[in-house]
């Protein structure tokens, strides 16, 4: 039995060998696996559509900057009145007074484009819209002094509000 081992090896090797060469030639069909309809519908991760900022976002953002310039308009004030002196007399004047103007523009160019940036769930730049704001509160300050001009210092918060919605929904993540 030892010596026909190798013929019928030989033998089983010949029977087998034109169906592998035919299977060769077959072109192979691939499906890609989906799975039932009840299936995927249960495993399929809901997810919301992404939509661009619209006009209908920018009240609560007008109002996060009302809010923020508000907060920091009384804020820094009241630090630059205590930090200036508090109320002493200095001469003819309170030393605090312009201590404390000077703290209130600055609060008020800090917080109003936090409070924008806050009210878009902080999706955008706040540096960009603290620079926009410094720049746009120290030409408008200046503009307003050098004509002096009442209506042009009203307009400065009104372009640090627009400026700053305008920088969030620019440099938004989403």
């Amino acid at each position: 039995m030892g010596n026909h081992l190798p013929a019928l090896l030989t033998l089983l090797l010949l029977l087998t060998a034109p169906s592998a060469g035919v299977a060769q030639f077959r072109p192979v069909a691939w499906h890609r696996w989906e799975p039932p309809a009840s299936v995927a519908d249960q495993q399929a991760p809901q997810r919301r559509a992404v939509t661009p900022p619209t006009t209908g976002d920018s009240p609560p953002l007008v109002l996060g900057g009302i809010l923020g310039g508000a907060a920091g308009l009384l804020g820094g004030g009241l630090a630059g009145y205590y930090l200036g002196g508090g109320g002493r007399i200095c001469g003819d004047d309170s030393c605090g007074l312009y201590a404390g103007l000077l703290g209130a523009a600055a609060g008020e160019m800090a917080l109003l484009p936090l409070g924008v940036h806050l009210a878009s769930h902080s999706h955008g730049n706040y540096g960009y819209s603290l620079l926009a704001s410094v720049a746009i509160g120290v030409v408008g300050t200046s503009a307003a002094a050098k004509n002096d001009s009442g209506l042009v210092l009203h307009a400065v918060p009104i372009a640090q509000i627009v400026s700053a919605i305008l920088i969030e929904r620019a440099t938004s993540k989403e």
